[in-house]
């Protein structure tokens, strides 16, 4: 599954270059209807690719927290010692 996502992002990674090459292209010529027409459809692909890459980040999220779940105690903060550690500052800047 990581090896998918990873694959995916390098994948968006492409095609954002690609599309803000042709982006910068048509934003820098003569336009005419072609070119209107053109740079609309870069602009389309553009929202498309990012709405699709937010689901890949949406997912990679979810199996993140699913792999936390998966191994109880990993990640947990140790709230006592950060009350301990927010006193000492505390105290420190008071002093």
């Amino acid at each position: 599954m990581r090896s998918t996502l990873r694959h995916a992002r390098r994948i968006f990674a492409d095609l954002a270059r690609e599309l803000e090459a042709e982006t910068d292209r048509l934003w820098g010529v003569a336009r005419d209807e072609g070119d209107e027409a053109r740079l609309k459809l870069v602009l389309d692909l553009a929202q498309r690719t990012h709405k699709a890459f937010q689901t890949v980040n949406e997912i990679e999220v979810k199996l993140i927290k699913a792999e936390d779940i998966a191994v109880p105690g990993r990640n947990v903060i140790d709230l006592e010692a950060a009350r301990a550690e927010i006193a000492r500052r505390l105290d420190r800047l008071a002093a």
